[in-house]
């Protein structure tokens, strides 16, 4: 017997997919439509917990976001009641009122983890910059401007893998993985990807946007901010996550 179900979200699927390549999506290639930018906020005062806010103007609709999230990094997971999203009800909507409202709702988080204590990006990288820094960054590991320590090297490879979304074959997904290289030392792996989480919804490809620390406190517990590459209305949409790891060795 004809099932009618299955054949329209077959139709559907490919109605949505002509819909996408008319309007040019499925040539994104590693074109970003929307770069989101990120806000560090900062770390608690134990160094546990750490908070940071991507922001934009979502290409297609041109509403406005914000989005909070606060991570316990001892183990590498989102708070509970986190991260807070808001969106712009209309494209008329300020992204400066978008923004206070997420900040505003994200404030009891912040205040009840005591996350206040200042920070340092050890390096950072732009997606408008030459040369192959979001893939490959060496830096020290504390701001002396005569360095005492080794540099660090993080590595930042392409792992492709399905997504648990339906991607429409409009990009090949990926995770990634991150090792750690520092002289005198075996290559440590910091993060590798199993599988691809629903929350990264369809992702390309990954880069290396931060190294971050605590302000006041000897190299320890550390966060590499990634930039996620996953596909958008028009192209592929910047956003971020954070990995933790160890910077002491």
């Amino acid at each position: 017997m004809f099932r009618v179900e299955p054949y329209l979200r077959h139709l559907l699927r490919r109605s949505f997919a002509v819909f996408l390549a008319f309007f040019g999506v499925v040539a994104v290639q590693a074109n970003a439509a929307e770069l989101a930018e990120a806000n560090i906020i900062g770390y608690s005062v134990d160094g546990r917990y750490f908070a940071f806010e991507q922001f934009g103007v979502q290409d297609g609709s041109g509403f406005a976001y914000s989005e909070v999230f606060v991570i316990d990094l001892e183990n590498d997971r989102w708070v509970p009641g986190t991260p807070i999203r808001k969106r712009g009800v209309d494209e008329t909507e300020r992204l400066f009122d978008v923004r206070a409202e997420a900040m505003a709702d994200a404030e009891p988080h912040l205040d009840r983890l005591h996350i206040s204590a200042a920070f340092r990006t050890l390096a950072a990288t732009t997606p408008m910059e030459e040369g192959d820094q979001e893939r490959r960054l060496t830096f020290n590991p504390r701001p002396i401007l005569t360095p005492i320590d080794p540099p660090r090297t993080m590595r930042l490879e392409r792992l492709p893998m399905a997504s648990p979304r339906d991607c429409f074959d409009m990009v090949e997904t990926a995770g990634f993985m991150l090792t750690l290289q520092v002289e005198g030392f075996a290559e440590q792996t910091i993060h590798r990807d199993d599988r691809l989480p629903y929350s990264r919804a369809c992702p390309a490809h990954y880069g290396i946007a931060a190294i971050i620390t605590p302000f006041d406190r000897d190299p320890g517990r550390a966060v590499a901010l990634i930039s996620v590459y996953q596909l958008g209305f028009e192209g592929l949409d910047r956003r971020f996550l954070a990995v933790p790891f160890d910077l002491s060795f």
